[in-house]
């Protein structure tokens, strides 16, 4: 029988004994975008060049510039004057947390 190049996700079993099972899946993607939007947070800036990001967090700048372009396109980040901002969704999360109310 020829095997198979896709192999299944190994399964864990949920905490606390509860039947559900989940696979198990790296995410690495995911966490490369908590990494960026931290950058912003820790560093106490407001804006960045792609090479400081990609500098910061030793990453392959294309790497960095793929993850950036997809926050930006979801409205995380934003790329003005070759330079990123936080973007209006984390502002939108920052005042919803906060309680303050337009």
């Amino acid at each position: 029988m020829p095997s198979s190049s896709k192999r299944s996700p190994k399964l864990t079993a949920m905490p606390g004994g509860d039947d559900q099972v989940l696979p198990k899946v790296r995410h690495t993607e995911a966490a490369l975008v908590c990494r960026i939007l931290a950058v912003f947070s820790s560093e106490y800036v407001s804006e960045l060049p792609l090479r400081d990001v990609a500098r910061r967090l030793d990453v392959n700048p294309g790497t960095i510039h793929r993850a950036m372009t997809t926050l930006s396109n979801h409205g995380l980040l934003t790329f003005v004057n070759d330079k990123y901002h936080l973007g209006p969704v984390v502002e939108s999360l920052a005042i919803q947390g906060s309680g303050v109310v337009d």
